[in-house]
């Protein structure tokens, strides 16, 4: 009993967060002038570590980034960037955006703000994986995920937004090199070579993030400047109707009392 209770909580939980309707950004009209979206507002340096696979040929640098978006008429989008360490080919690492799941946005900013080693999370482990073999990663918390402004407003139904915070994710990827150049001091403790392939730009999208993929395809056009070399998604789940098929019966037997609870 206590288990389907817990099951239908959870329900609950995820029901809302499904149907959490946009609010408008408080950000000031003030607080917009002077960025551009992809402006590069924070970089932080996290740690290093080895390859999370026995394959892996790169050790990876991690930082804590914060970029301009122009959603919502203009918010912060908080991420973490993912570099291999060491000198980059000829031609720059290639670099891909990688988008959450559902559960991300939960594993990934439970301890936020980071204190010591807190930074380690779910989406802290696919981007060192895929930096481990030579890809610069880019994970933003997308639009009111975690720490990403308007705040607490994330949802998977906003597909609109979701891309746009993506997009924007590549035009910070375009002012990287430039920000590390201008910033030293940000790698001054590891040994990372910021050059980037932009021939090669991959966007990536995990789990419920899979509709936002095929938004975001859809927007290729009105986005030239981002050039996208492929299109790929991880643990493909291109519905979130197919996926609330399975919450709606759960949150129908739910009584006042859990419903209250959740």
């Amino acid at each position: 009993m206590l288990r389907k209770m817990l099951t239908m909580e959870l329900t609950v939980t995820m029901v809302f967060l499904f149907l959490t309707s946009t609010v408008t950004n408080s950000t000031t009209e003030e607080e917009t002038k002077g960025f551009s979206p992809g402006d590069i507002l924070k970089v932080e340096y996290l740690g290093v570590d080895p390859p999370v696979v026995s394959y892996g040929e790169f050790d990876v640098a991690v930082f804590y980034m914060e970029y301009w978006s122009s959603v919502e008429g203009g918010v912060k989008i908080a991420s973490k960037l993912f570099i291999p360490v060491g000198d980059a080919p000829s031609e720059g690492w290639p670099a891909k955006v990688w988008l959450h799941g559902f559960g991300g946005p939960g594993y990934d900013f439970w301890h936020w703000p980071f204190i010591e080693e807190d930074w380690r999370g779910r989406g802290y482990s696919a981007g060192t994986a895929f930096a481990n073999h030579g890809i610069i990663s880019l994970c933003p918390w997308v639009t009111g995920a975690g720490p990403s402004e308007p705040f607490a407003t994330y949802s998977p139904l906003s597909l609109e937004r979701n891309s746009g915070c993506a997009y924007d994710a590549f035009r910070a990827l375009k002012n990287l090199p430039k920000y590390f150049e201008e910033h030293k001091e940000v790698a001054e403790n590891v040994d990372v070579d910021v050059e980037i392939d932009y021939d090669r730009l991959i966007m990536s999208t995990n789990c419920i993030s899979s509709p936002t993929l095929i938004y975001f395809a859809s927007q290729l056009d009105e986005n030239k400047d981002v050039k996208i070399r492929c299109l790929v998604a991880d643990t493909f789940l291109p519905s979130v109707a197919y996926l609330s098929h399975y919450i709606v019966p759960y949150s129908l037997e739910c009584n006042g009392l859990t419903a209250s609870a959740s």
